[in-house]
């Protein structure tokens, strides 16, 4: 995979829905945190609606066993800290927020021996979901960090897992309504277009000298059915 799919919110918002897309990659990754979705461009734009799922890897690198492990996260301030859902972990854990904005994990008795003795049993992960605050604007970045502590009873490591950053912008996400079809008029109107949400027009997207049994889909940029109309709607 080029790991494009990934550029784009994933269609699991709602309760019973999850994916789970990677890249195919070196077989090991470390200490080092994943956003999805990562954004397109060298800015890594989204859209300022867009629910944020981060992944946190670790693994013991080290000569001894790991008996404890903490991950400490710092949330950005435009982040909403009300919606934060701790998620899927290899390992049992015990999760806090404390200071509004500080997520922490917590592996006990964890045993994770060295990745020199045992690659495939060496390493784990921790993943949450996060929606950003109301009314993101254009050119907002979100910043998250995460640091990761590694107990034995030889030493006590702490490692920085990385920082990753999106920059909100619903303008890069803008799409042109085309008409086009064998039948249809060209006295077909659709406005504002492009269309944006929160745009002027109440938000709406008006379609003017509707052709009779003809039938419109919108989808959304993941691909995701919103609506059918027909010339009745």
């Amino acid at each position: 995979s080029l790991g494009e799919i990934n550029e784009i919110s994933q269609a699991d918002k709602l309760w019973d829905r999850e994916m789970d897309c990677h890249e195919i990659t070196a077989s090991s990754y470390y200490n080092q945190k994943v956003v999805f979705p990562e954004g397109i461009e060298n800015q890594k734009y989204i859209i300022s609606y867009d629910e944020l799922e981060y992944l946190i890897y670790f693994q013991n690198i080290s000569s001894d066993t790991v008996d404890f492990i903490m991950v400490i996260d710092t949330l950005s301030p435009y982040l909403d800290i009300t919606s934060v859902m701790s998620g899927a972990s290899t390992h049992n854990y015990e999760f806090s927020i404390s200071q509004s904005n500080i997520l922490t994990w917590v592996f006990k008795n964890i045993n994770l021996p060295p990745s020199s003795v045992n690659d495939g049993l060496s390493d784990g992960y921790i993943k949450f979901k996060i929606r950003q605050i109301a009314n993101n604007a254009d050119g907002t970045e979100i910043d998250n960090k995460a640091y990761v502590i590694l107990v034995s009873q030889q030493d006590i490591d702490t490692i920085d897992a990385g920082l990753v950053y999106n920059t909100v912008n619903d303008t890069a996400f803008i799409l042109g309504v085309n008409t086009f079809s064998e039948g249809i008029s060209n006295t077909l109107l659709v406005y504002p277009n492009p269309f944006r949400p929160g745009s002027s027009f109440e938000g709406k997207l008006k379609f003017v000298n509707f052709p009779k049994d003809v039938t419109i889909k919108i989808y959304t940029v993941e691909g995701e059915l919103v609506r059918t109309l027909n010339e009745t709607d």
